[in-house]
């Protein structure tokens, strides 16, 4: 029999505009300063952003530790999100949660992960190649406030696209937002961000955020979204060199990584 998957990869006339980002409910993820939550933002609808998932995360790393990242919904029984929030996770320990369908964070339906995959070439200290795959146990069921993400080889890598997360809405005072919120943000390739940041950054990143903006990506957007168009995902949170600036955020280009997540998420969905 063969094994039927959504296709990930179709553009589709689906409303969507942004992706969670990661709430470190407790501890931060890594050792880096990253900052990933919408400062500045503005309250979202979750029909506005039916792809987004707040990834509630279990691990042990020595000790048990709780925290949240974002996510996106890729096809019926996968997420998409950063590999630095799983990095440190013991796999045979950890309990992984998505919530999808409310603005709240933790809110709407839930389903439990079973398996999750992060790119073979990660690298924690260089934070490249900062992507990875998440296993649902069961389907996720669809509606207006449940859609998934289409990915593309070649996206629209337009001047601004959209990110939105449950993270700080206050970096100062930690102030963390229980709805869901969203900011617009400015994208640059990858040589531009170069430029921009005085610094290299690694293969396969975009940028977005200008380095006076109002609103910004701030700690806990980690593994959310960067949408174009509504509906096309054309970046993952993944982190900011607080040294460089405090506004610009360096994302996964999603494209760049197309034929690992095809891949993988089609052999992950055929294991069920």
């Amino acid at each position: 029999m063969e094994c039927k998957i959504l296709n990930v990869m179709a553009v589709e006339n689906v409303v969507i505009i942004t992706i969670s980002l990661i709430a470190g409910v407790v501890n931060s993820v890594a050792s880096h300063d990253l900052e990933g939550f919408v400062v500045g933002g503005k309250r979202a609808k979750i029909e506005d952003f039916p792809h987004s998932v707040f990834l509630y995360i279990e691990c042990f790393i020595g000790y048990t530790t709780t925290y949240a990242c974002g996510a996106s919904i890729l096809n019926q029984a996968i997420v998409l999100t950063a590999a630095h929030c799983l990095v440190q996770c013991q796999e045979d320990s950890t309990f992984l949660a998505a919530y999808v369908g409310d603005f709240v964070a933790g809110g709407g339906s839930s389903y439990s992960a079973d398996n999750y995959k992060l790119h073979e070439n990660f690298d924690e200290k260089e934070i490249s190649s900062d992507i990875a795959l998440v296993r649902l146990e069961k389907n996720i069921k669809f509606g207006k406030n449940v859609r998934r993400v289409s990915l593309m080889r070649n996206p629209p890598y337009k001047k601004y696209a959209k990110v939105a997360g449950w993270g700080y809405t206050d970096p100062e005072t930690k102030d963390q937002s229980a709805v869901l919120m969203q900011a617009s943000q400015r994208v640059r390739t990858r040589p531009k961000c170069v430029i921009m940041l005085d610094r290299i950054t690694p293969e396969g990143t975009i940028c977005g955020g200008s380095k006076n903006a109002k609103s910004y990506v701030t700690k806990g957007d980690s593994g959310s979204a960067l949408m174009a168009l509504k509906y096309i995902q054309i970046g993952i949170v993944s982190y900011k060199d607080l040294t460089r600036s405090k506004s610009v955020c360096i994302y996964t280009d999603v494209a760049y990584f197309y034929d690992w997540v095809k891949t993988n998420s089609r052999s992950m969905y055929c294991e069920l």
